[in-house]
């Protein structure tokens, strides 16, 4: 029994996925190894989070608005476990699926090509991306309406740990090695919505 129908998912390939990344790292050096841009991490604290309309402007960094996107999913686990209804779970879906085409476009060959180690917190993001398609995808197809608060759940704790590995440990490395904020923005900006 299907509770809601999915939309298509659209993984963006060649062009599509941003190919002026090709063209040059997203780094460059800075003084002494300094970013001036870096910001401290930890924990995205929903309650600093407005409810976002889609007018508002991303932000211009592609750290913040990576940090944008994992508060605004968590807004959405906490307004379906506050409200329910499949309208919120769609969104909340939606979103999911979009944020990981866009990592997987954008930040994750970013990550392989310009960061040390990144090869391997690549691959990570991708085994973690993959395991939310599949408790999404079990969502959208299998799913029986006594189900779906346990799957949500479970979704939502695969969902924290892998924002805490972002935030704690993904984009620190990042920014370490001297990814350009604006340049991340752009290409992520570049992958649409399915």
């Amino acid at each position: 029994m299907t509770i809601f129908e999915p939309n298509p998912v659209v993984r963006p390939t060649g062009a599509e996925a941003g190919e002026f990344l090709d063209e040059a790292p997203l780094s460059e050096e800075h003084p002494a190894g300094e970013d001036p841009t870096r910001r401290p991490t930890g924990s995205l604290p929903l309650e600093s989070t407005p409810e976002r309309g889609d007018d508002e402007e991303l932000p211009a960094d592609g750290f913040a608005m990576l940090e944008h996107d994992h508060r605004e999913i968590e807004r959405l686990f906490q307004e379906f476990q506050r409200e329910g209804g499949d309208g919120v779970l769609r969104e909340l879906c939606e979103h999911l699926t979009h944020n990981s085409q866009r990592e997987e476009a954008a930040l994750i060959p970013v990550l392989r090509r310009d960061v040390d180690g990144g090869p391997q917190l690549a691959e990570r993001m991708e085994t973690e991306n993959s395991t939310l398609a599949t408790m999404i995808a079990e969502l959208y197809d299998s799913a029986t309406p006594e189900r779906i608060p346990e799957l949500v759940e479970a979704l939502h704790g695969a969902m924290v740990a892998y924002t805490e590995a972002l935030t704690s440990e993904i984009l620190p490395s990042m920014r370490a090695s001297g990814v350009e904020p604006q340049r991340l923005a752009t290409s992520l900006q570049a992958v649409e919505r399915p």
